[in-house]
Formats: structure tokens, C-alpha cells, sequence
């Protein structure tokens, strides 16, 4: 007997197993159907002692649609790009552009002062510069001192040494 193929049988059947073991968490992308959220793109790079955060919000208010905020090392941008309300008899075909709720989070170096976090927005693109914590110099020089033979008391230098040094050659020789 001929069956006719069909590809996405096999597919339908682990969605509604996916569906019997988790509920509906998760199954809405598998079912084409479209979220209420969307993740903006965003650029990650280091230069001048900080780390920049891009993040691409075109259409949105800064100032009313978006939060940002430091806790625990996570950089966190989240917000919300509005529907615009548009009028039935514009005849759309097609909407493709995101709306909903968005968040982007990102860990930070260890150390960095939330503080210092600046933002600006221009042109569709929020920057966030996040400086870099000031490394303290690990790197000691220690001056060596010497003990006087005579006296016991430690030196600074490497003149005394050498004092040190021929006295002791020069009672090795009158030995």
C-alpha cells in the first residue's frame, strides 16, 4: 500500500509530547504563533578602559519605554516598544515589525561601580558605557637592606653590602 509522505507528521507528534511533558511553556515558537516579546540586536565591545553596550531600539521613547539597571554584576535593559494604533483602512498586507516587551541582560566584569553607568540614545541606537574598574598596581619594588656586621642594624643599599662584603674578604685574608 502507497501512503503519501508527510514530513511534518513526525514533528506534529513531538510537539504534542513537548505539550503532555512541559504544558504550553515554550510551544508558541514551535507553533508559529507570535509572542508579545522581541530581543533588540546589541553590539558588545571594549575600548577606552570601559565596556560599551549597543542595543538597537528603533521607534521607541527612551526616556518613558526603557529601564536600565546594574544589580549583582547583570547589566539589565528592558522595555517595551508600543503598538502603534493604526487605522483599519490602511489596507496593511503585511506587519512585520516587532512590538512587546523586550530584556537584554549581560554580565559585567567583576568590580565595576554601577554608579559610573552612562547611557545615550541617538538615532535608534541606546549606548551604554559601562567603565572599567581601576586595576591597583600589583607590582611592588622592594628595596633590599643589609645587615651591618657590626652593629646589626639593616642597611639601604647595595653600598653597604659591598662594605659588608670586603670586610668580610679582608678577615678572610687575615686569616
Amino acid at each position: 500500500m502507497l501512503r503519501k509522505w508527510q514530513p511534518f507528521d513526525a514533528f506534529e507528534r513531538d510537539v504534542q509530547e513537548i505539550r503532555r511533558t512541559f504544558g504550553d511553556f515554550g510551544t508558541a515558537l514551535l507553533n508559529n504563533q507570535q509572542e508579545r516579546t522581541w530581543a533588540p540586536a546589541l553590539d558588545i565591545f571594549m575600548r577606552d578602559n570601559a565596556v560599551h553596550v549597543r542595543v538597537e531600539l528603533p521607534g521607541i521613547d527612551p526616556n518613558r519605554d526603557v529601564d536600565i539597571e546594574v544589580s549583582d554584576g547583570v547589566l539589565t535593559v528592558s522595555g517595551e516598544r508600543r503598538h502603534e494604533q493604526v487605522a483599519e483602512e490602511e489596507g496593511y498586507w503585511r506587519r512585520e515589525i516587532s512590538h512587546g516587551t523586550f530584556q537584554r541582560s549581560i554580565a559585567l566584569p567583576q568590580g565595576v561601580d554601577p554608579s559610573q553607568v552612562k547611557a545615550t540614545y541617538d538615532a535608534g541606537i541606546l549606548h551604554l558605557v559601562v567603565p572599567l574598574p581601576v586595576k591597583q598596581s600589583s607590582k611592588v619594588r622592594v628595596e633590599v637592606g643589609t645587615v651591618s656586621a657590626t652593629s646589626g642594624e639593616v642597611g639601604s643599599g647595595g653600598r653597604e653590602f659591598a662594605e659588608v662584603g670586603s670586610r668580610a674578604s679582608s678577615q678572610n685574608q687575615s686569616n
